[in-house]
């Protein structure tokens, strides 16, 4: 599983990823979290990765709250909302980490 964290600035992801893989297997998949400044791009980001079924999209909760975005993105079926700490987890359980600050 390969992570990037956006941070401040968002960046075109796709050529970071590499080529789509359909395969259902966790270890295929991509994790792309979002965090403090990226969070006001969350709908690029959504419009890039709209295709592809191998990327999960982490939203930090309190980067969102503090945007005032909280409420556009709750319901939406391709974003995961966590908690800093889920956060934490996820970004030490796995290996490689690609920041983009």
């Amino acid at each position: 599983m390969l992570i990037l964290f956006l941070g401040s600035d968002y960046h075109a992801i796709k050529p970071m990823l590499g080529s789509h893989s359909d395969e259902n297997s966790a270890e295929k998949h991509h994790a792309i979290i979002v965090a403090q400044q990226a969070v006001f791009q969350l709908y690029n980001i959504l419009d890039e990765l709209n295709e592809r079924t191998d990327t999960l999209i982490y939203v930090i909760k309190r980067d969102l709250q503090a945007s005032g975005l909280l409420a556009n993105f709750a319901g939406h079926n391709k974003i995961n909302i966590i908690e800093f700490e889920e956060f934490v987890t996820l970004s030490t359980q796995h290996i490689p980490c690609i920041t983009l600050q």
